[in-house]
């Protein structure tokens, strides 16, 4: 399968379409990111992160976007696969409660689609498959969008919802057999349904410097909660960067 899924993804890349622009466009920049612990024990984080991403045509390679390619050359009904980084939720030095608990670092392949459904809102499902190994998890994200303009700078509402399979739920939120100690039971959350809601915005400065924001809660699930390792109901992130194009 994962074999069947990667081979797909080379195979789009190398089958250039005739709406690709030949204009490649480099970004820059960097963000600082300030989100609250859901964790026992663990503390909130601030983490300044850099912002590269070179975009041609359909192609995109960054930092946060991984490898992907939009297979259609329309924007309001897109379709685009990718391969995609992910980041692991937290180190076992976080707290005591995490202790002996190791988290890595992941590589998932993606499949996302967004249609528009009515001026200014789309609804947006993505689809992710882990290719690591590490959990053989997936992800499923659905959410409406909402962009509005205005004369100041334009934003963007979300509200959406990720489903875990229990694999991945597992990794994030739950303890595993070998991972028991006093005080921290083996833990499996199963199949989980996290809701969220979002709000982002950019503003455009003169030669291609561009500032953008972003905030966002994600609402745990009792069984989720129920975690000996999570003392939160809610991760709230906010984001601000900078970034340049060149």
């Amino acid at each position: 399968m994962r074999f069947f899924l990667m081979s797909w993804f080379i195979l789009s890349l190398l089958s250039k379409p005739l709406w690709a622009s030949e204009e490649g466009q480099l970004t820059i920049g960097a963000a600082t990111i300030t989100s609250s612990n859901i964790y026992a024990g663990a503390s909130n984080e601030t983490r300044a992160l850099p912002d590269l991403k070179y975009s041609k045509g359909a192609f995109v390679v960054g930092f946060k976007e991984g490898v992907s390619y939009q297979l259609s050359p329309l924007q309001e009904n897109s379709i685009t696969v990718s391969v995609v980084p992910r980041f692991k939720p937290y180190d076992g030095s976080d707290s005591v409660s995490l202790a002996g608990m190791n988290r890595g670092h992941t590589v998932d392949f993606g499949i996302k689609s967004r249609v528009k459904i009515h001026d200014g809102g789309s609804l947006g499902i993505q689809l992710f498959k882990e290719l690591t190994n590490k959990h053989s998890g997936t992800q499923i994200d659905l959410a409406y969008s909402k962009f509005i303009m205005n004369d100041v700078a334009p934003f963007s509402v979300s509200i959406g919802s990720k489903w875990y399979s229990s694999g991945l739920s597992r990794y994030y939120f739950g303890v595993y057999d070998t991972e028991v100690r006093a005080g921290r039971p083996s833990y499996n959350p199963g199949n989980t349904l996290v809701p969220y809601v979002g709000l982002s915005s950019f503003y455009k400065l003169p030669n291609g410097i561009g500032l953008f924001g972003n905030i966002s809660s994600q609402f745990m699930p009792s069984k989720l909660k129920d975690s000996p390792i999570i003392s939160k109901s809610n991760k709230t992130s906010i984001a601000i960067g900078l970034s340049y194009s060149l």
